[in-house]
């Protein structure tokens, strides 16, 4: 679901209060997640730009595949830490 700018602003507080009430573990793991979906996508991306001879064509093909670690994020609903810190912030002002 998409919002415009304004709405956001306005589901910003809710959305926040929602990361600060979440429990230390769940954060943590969320966390966990994330990082190792990002990793699985660099251990992809990774032999893919070495086994390619030509260096132009490695990159652009580790480039697009090293993407689909933040999709894997998205689609699990994991978030970032920098996310929560985020919304943590949030609540402080």
């Amino acid at each position: 679901m998409f919002y415009s700018p304004g709405k956001m602003a306005e589901r910003y507080p809710t959305m926040a209060q929602g990361k600060c009430a979440a429990s230390t573990s769940a954060t943590l793991a969320r966390g966990i997640l994330a990082g190792a979906f990002i990793a699985l996508a660099t251990l992809g991306a990774h032999p893919i730009s070495v086994l390619v001879q030509h260096p132009c064509i490695a990159k652009i093909c580790a480039s697009l595949l090293f993407p689909a670690g933040l999709a894997m994020v998205r689609v699990a609903c994991v978030g970032r830490f920098t996310c929560h810190c985020r919304m943590v912030a949030g609540m402080v002002e």
